[in-house]
């Protein structure tokens, strides 16, 4: 069975929920929550459930007294609006609720706490409970154990934590936004600037940096978007576990399938199902296809499929891929033109050079858009074992993960986006370098 995707559309705003701690005062339109005196009875939760990585920004601020103890911050999967009212909230999480099932909170250890300071959270697949200041990576915090969500927010503004803030704007650093909302109208905002839509790796393959214009998608299938003048596939519809999509182009030993990721949802841990079948994707448009692929095979058992069903390797947003088969009938994958996997895939050796292949892809995992680049031949390629890039490589930028790291800080050097370098160098978020804490005096492009 196909892992099911965990999120769907675009999430609501983010608010602090009704029910709080005798102590907590909302303002700010339910953004703002501060505890008055005292340090009990100060129990926050969100308005709505969070959704796997998705990231919760939160402004913290420091009481100066010589208490102990500071912000807890944790997840429950229990509705506050129908679990308790004002007034029976118990006074302290603690003991109160965390050794109830469902509940899970951790102190925040005080190194990442400071005045004015920004944090974030979220969970992953796993149940585990990730935080961090932003523009720096995570830490791991606790693990939520046998539950599936979806979660609430819950915070204690305990000790000398007297204020905490929802931060809706934070230039996008790493809130995952393409895994909430329409995958195809993130593809679309991305068509008009190169440097995503360039190769980086394979670009030495071709004399033009562009798409073949004869290299397609089918359309007609059920549960894809086709953009780019079918250039490019989405998934539709996140609910569905299954995307199918059949490439029009035939492929003969020695051929190599370029094709570029250009979106991704992490929040599911299989990434991509490669495929080659002798049965012509025409016979498939307009039709509704099963969600599992054994099924589909079943269902046209009178044709040959020989499937990887998911890749055993980590796709990055912009990976560039190229898929080739030899003589044998076995499969390789180089990715970002590195040496190739074999893949497990074997196609039938003798009848190879009879049977014709349409290549295809099902985007049920982490994938969720990809772009057909080029076909060209095994024997133009030039792979590498060499873990030295090229300094015109640009990386994904590690503290979004959304955008290219083209972008350096001044003087240190370190890469990130142009976006996530103007955020961290505005002094009331992060005054010095998020990876080697050197003072930033400027943010270049590169």
């Amino acid at each position: 069975m196909k892992p099911a995707r965990r999120v769907v559309g675009k999430p609501e705003p983010l608010y602090f929920n009704k029910i709080h701690g005798k102590r907590i005062i909302l303002s700010d339109n339910n953004k703002k929550a501060t505890r008055l005196d005292g340090f009990a009875d100060s129990i926050v939760f969100s308005s709505r459930t969070i959704r796997t990585y998705e990231r919760v920004y939160i402004r913290h601020h420091f009481k100066q007294v010589d208490w102990i103890g500071s912000l807890r911050i944790g997840f429950t999967e229990h509705n506050p609006e129908t679990s308790f009212t004002l007034e029976n909230l118990p006074n302290l999480a603690f003991k109160n609720l965390t050794e109830q099932t469902g509940y899970w909170l951790r102190a925040v250890s005080e190194d990442l706490l400071k005045t004015n300071q920004i944090l974030y959270f979220y969970y992953s697949f796993d149940g585990s409970v990730n935080v961090g200041i932003y523009g720096q990576e995570a830490q791991s915090l606790l693990t939520m154990n046998d539950s599936q969500g979806p979660y609430f927010f819950m915070m204690e503004v305990y000790g000398k934590t007297d204020i905490v803030e929802i931060v809706d704007d934070v230039g996008g650093g790493g809130d995952a936004s393409s895994i909430y909302r329409s995958t195809v109208e993130l593809i679309n905002s991305k068509i008009n600037d190169r440097e995503l839509w360039d190769l980086q790796y394979f670009s030495y393959l071709f004399t033009t940096n562009s798409p073949q214009s004869n290299l397609t998608f089918f359309p007609n299938i059920p549960n894809i978007i086709l953009t780019n003048s079918n250039k490019t596939v989405c998934v539709n519809n996140l609910k569905k576990t299954s995307a199918y999509a059949f490439i029009q182009t035939q492929m003969k030993i020695g051929d190599v399938l370029i094709c570029k990721i250009m979106d991704c949802d992490s929040n599911i841990s299989a990434t991509l199902l490669f495929g080659l079948t002798t049965c012509n994707p025409t016979l498939l448009q307009n039709k509704q296809l099963p969600d599992e692929t054994p099924s589909l095979i079943n269902q046209y058992s009178s044709y040959k499929w020989c499937i990887e069903f998911d890749l055993d390797t980590t796709i990055n947003m912009y990976d560039e891929l190229a898929f080739y088969y030899d003589q044998n009938g076995c499969t390789y994958l180089s990715k970002n033109n590195q040496q190739p996997i074999r893949l497990s895939l074997k196609l039938d050796n003798k009848t190879l050079n009879s049977d014709i292949y349409y290549p295809f892809f099902d985007l049920y995992g982490q994938v969720t858009a990809i772009c057909l680049y080029s076909i060209s031949n095994v024997n133009n390629l030039k792979l590498t074992s060499s873990l030295i890039l090229s300094p015109t490589i640009k990386l994904l930028c590690s503290i979004c993960y959304e955008r290219l790291a083209n972008a350096v800080l001044i003087p240190c050097g370190c890469r990130l986006c142009y976006t996530c370098g103007m955020m961290v160098k505005k002094p009331t978020l992060i005054s010095d370098c998020p990876f080697d804490r050197k003072s930033i005096s400027d943010v270049r492009k590169i």
